[in-house]
């Protein structure tokens, strides 16, 4: 049986979204990104409701389109995998 609210949850227009997971296979060319969408509230932030993206390889946009319109995410396995290096759980050289 549904349910409602004897009185509705109002909230303000100005909600904001902030990634709160992100999870990638690369061997895969899968993602998944969560979206916590809620408001500051005494200066901090309270979430609201989360939306959860998964990309894929024959999602619309594709994970390859991800990587390409996001330059960054190219270079965040060289740098993770560098700093294992860093920290001695890896050794050798990041190519």
């Amino acid at each position: 049986m549904p349910v409602t609210l004897t009185v509705a949850e109002t909230y303000p227009d100005s909600l904001e979204a902030r990634i709160v997971s992100f999870g990638a296979n690369v061997e895969n060319r899968t993602l998944v990104i969560v979206l916590q969408f809620g408001r500051v509230v005494d200066g901090r932030f309270k979430g609201v409701r989360d939306v959860r993206y998964e990309i894929g390889p024959d999602s619309s946009p594709s994970f390859i389109q991800v990587v390409n319109a996001v330059p960054e995410f190219r270079d965040l396995r060289r740098a993770l995998e560098t700093y294992l290096v860093g920290l001695g759980h890896l050794s050798g050289t990041v190519t």
